[in-house]
């Protein structure tokens, strides 16, 4: 559900097929993006959130993404995206593995998960 409440944006890089555009960015043409710092101002909690469970849904299964990558996707702080990330937790809309290839995950399939969940 969360795919389909969402469309995928041309990227800053690809992964696993889904698109993400991180947050802050206009798209300007068929491959070019500008960084808009007015965009960075009106950022939420909802609106990173659903930045990172898109993100999520969109990397190979079993791969999971350091708060860094998740951050630098969302042009936001890394304190920031684990704070976001603690409700979701909470939620169980995601799981963290920890360890040297560890990071966050979705716990269920991106199907499963709906803008009203998060």
């Amino acid at each position: 559900m969360l795919r389909d409440q969402l469309h995928a944006c041309l990227p800053h890089g690809k992964e696993g097929g889904l698109a993400v555009q991180p947050l802050g960015c206009v798209l300007e043409g068929a491959a070019r993006v500008r960084h808009a710092p007015e965009a960075r101002s009106t950022n939420t909690q909802f609106a990173v959130a659903v930045h990172v469970l898109t993100y999520l849904a969109g990397v190979s299964p079993g791969r999971a993404v350091s708060s860094e990558e998740l951050s630098k996707s969302a042009n936001v702080n890394p304190v920031y995206v684990r704070r976001v990330l603690g409700p979701l937790r909470s939620a169980k809309l995601v799981r963290s593995r920890p360890g040297v290839n560890g990071g966050w995950e979705l716990e269920r399939d991106a199907a499963q998960i709906t803008l009203e969940q998060v």
